[in-house]
């Protein structure tokens, strides 16, 4: 059993032995295991660190550890990151004494061979021992974290049987510098990232003559422009209105990214260099865009100009009306036209003017407010027998259109004589049935 003296030491050596390697520690000459003894119950598994000395004591890293001994199996592990070596002994079913023997071979020959040094563990194996700690773990595993960021780690404990275990005497973590720890002396230790790079954290656990060792890496990631947004996501505008749209962005955590810069874009209007955008002379559904400066990144938004327009352009629109509430853009609609159980608090309106050679083309109308959700299913379209209120249907009649866009439908009208002159309404569900009667004819 390690006298309180060597415990101490081997505690000291667990906490400094990053700084150790750091500072170029010389070659192995002693080798140190902790426990030095210990009792186990049959199948039992007691977990063993393992720590080699130079000649001034700072500790070094085994570079090829072997292990030898009786009453059980031995399983070596060794932590690229870490500076010990865990050597797990699980009993077998008999009783007695035992030990196990550990050196490095490429620094000596095998225990009792002229000039070996090694390190040696006595066992001993009975039916059953007071619980004791046996082996712990720390979670998560392996980290990737951004600079400035923090995460809670954890360390779990077992006895030999594999039951959970917190009899400890002492926790301490170690990280180094880079990395930052809140309650560095409990099982659960906040990490906060400081510094870019490769770090190990370490946690030493404690109780009665055994002490045990678990190490986990950690890289600290400098944050890096993973995605942008453009704000307002969504902006209705009417004909040369203007609108300032500023763009952030995000690392490739989720957290806030401010050093970069962005070009600016846009459809269906101008936008300058600082986000301020103008809405052109033609009613659509448009989008701002931005791009990361020297990044394939791009955020965009949506722009509607509510009206009416046709992209042929052998028609030309001499007046155009759209409606969104009635209540709100004062259109008026004949309650005795007008079915009791049709919502028309709800309809969306729109009227249209134009000249051009006859024919039938395609029509966009662009509301002020969404056309939702964008399925012609719960929404049926009707021709108006006029614009002037108080507005009354022609029939009911659906006329066929498709939804483009979140607040755009299209359609096909026919200019005849060389003249357009055209309403319609969208009224949401629920639609008339033929058996409802028919509107009253003016």
């Amino acid at each position: 059993m390690l006298k309180p003296a060597a415990m101490a030491a081997l505690t000291a050596g667990v906490l400094l032995g990053l700084a150790g390697i750091a500072h170029g520690a010389g070659a192995v000459v002693d080798i140190e295991v902790s426990p030095s003894y210990t009792t186990m119950p049959v199948n039992g598994i007691q977990d063993f660190t393992v720590i080699g000395r130079d000649a001034q004591g700072n500790p070094v890293p085994l570079t090829s550890p072997q292990a030898d001994g009786t009453g059980g199996t031995i399983t070596l592990s060794q932590d690229p990151y870490a500076f010990h070596t865990t050597v797990s002994y699980e009993a077998g079913q008999q009783t007695g004494d035992f030990y196990f023997e550990i050196w490095d071979s490429s620094l000596s020959g095998p225990p009792g061979s002229v000039g070996a040094f090694w390190g040696s563990v006595d066992i001993t194996v009975m039916q059953s021992v007071p619980s004791q700690l046996g082996r712990i773990e720390i979670s998560p595993s392996a980290t990737a974290m951004p600079l400035g960021a923090t995460q809670e780690y954890a360390v779990t404990a077992w006895d030999q049987l594999g039951d959970p275990f917190s009899d400890f005497d002492s926790v301490e973590w170690l990280a180094g510098p880079g990395v930052g720890l809140m309650a560095p002396d409990a099982p659960q230790c906040d990490v906060t990232a400081t510094e870019p790079g490769e770090h190990t954290l370490t946690c030493t656990v404690t109780s009665k003559n055994t002490t045990l060792v678990d190490t986990v890496p950690l890289t600290v990631c400098q944050p890096e422009l993973s995605d942008i947004v453009v704000s307002p996501s969504d902006v209705t505008l009417e004909i040369d209105e203007q609108q300032v749209f500023t763009v952030t962005g995000k690392d490739q955590n989720g957290n806030p990214y401010g050093n970069f810069s962005a070009t600016w874009s846009a459809t269906g209007g101008t936008i300058t260099s600082q986000g301020m955008y103008t809405a052109g002379t033609r009613p659509g559904r448009y989008q701002v865009i931005a791009r990361a400066a020297g990044r394939s990144l791009v955020g965009t938004s949506e722009v509607s100009i509510p009206g009416v327009s046709c992209a042929d352009p052998a028609v030309t629109i001499t007046s155009q009306d759209v409606t969104c509430d009635p209540a709100a853009d004062s259109v008026t609609y004949d309650p005795t036209n007008w079915p009791s159980d049709v919502p028309w608090s709800g309809a969306k309106g729109f009227a249209i003017n134009a000249t051009g050679q006859d024919g039938d083309y395609e029509y966009s109308i662009t509301f002020r407010c969404p056309v939702e959700p964008e399925s012609s299913t719960l929404f049926k379209l009707y021709m108006l027998m006029d614009w002037t209120p108080p507005v009354k249907l022609m029939d009911w009649t659906p006329y066929p259109y498709s939804v483009t866009g979140k607040n755009t439908i299209q359609l096909m009208l026919e200019v005849a004589a060389g003249e357009l002159n055209a309403s319609f309404v969208l009224i949401p569900e629920p639609a008339p049935n033929e058996s409802d009667a028919m509107p009253e004819t003016p």
